[in-house]
């Protein structure tokens, strides 16, 4: 699996939240880039013209989004991420 561009722009996102951010990783900037991002990732899945296929790749990805975020140290950020992905994915799958 390719890096998504999320991913590669993470680092560049944080940075134009003004400083270095690994002086202030968990800025309020790039915990609502990560909540913005985490709601276009779920929403592929919530699409209702999705495969299974799609549904299932998007669930992945958003694991692995989440999981990067978390191994970079931006911990508050991936809370955001899969906090507002688990808004839009319909309750009855996320349990």
């Amino acid at each position: 699996m390719k890096p998504s561009a999320f991913i590669l722009a993470l680092p560049l996102l944080l940075a134009s939240c003004g400083g270095n951010p690994l002086d202030n990783p968990h800025s309020s900037a790039a915990v609502d880039s990560a909540a913005a991002y985490g709601r276009l990732d779920a929403a592929v899945f919530a699409d209702s013209t999705a495969s299974d296929m799609q549904r299932e790749g998007a669930l992945l990805k958003i694991r692995y989004k989440e999981n990067h975020m978390r191994a970079l140290g931006y911990d508050k950020a991936a809370d955001a991420y899969v906090a507002a992905a688990v808004e839009l994915i319909p309750d009855s799958i996320v349990q």
